[in-house]
């Protein structure tokens, strides 16, 4: 094979190297950001499940201390 064509080459297997890089780098950080959000996310929907939690065990609590009133009364 002719050193130029040989030269060719090698120089585009390096170039098309440096891109699957590139690509394998975009990847992981895609796949990080997304983990994050996950993560994010799950944090909101457990502090939202918390505080409905707390609401309705406020609620139960004044439903109980009203029927409480009512008998007594």
């Amino acid at each position: 094979m002719p050193t130029a064509v040989w030269a060719s080459l090698q120089m585009s297997e390096t170039d098309t190297s440096k891109k699957l890089d590139r690509l394998n780098s975009q990847y992981n950080n895609l796949q990080n950001s997304v983990s994050n959000i996950n993560h994010t996310v799950n944090n909101q929907i457990n502090g939202i499940s918390n505080r409905v939690e707390e609401i309705l065990k406020a609620q139960n609590a004044l439903t109980a201390d009203y029927g409480t009133q009512l008998i007594a009364g």
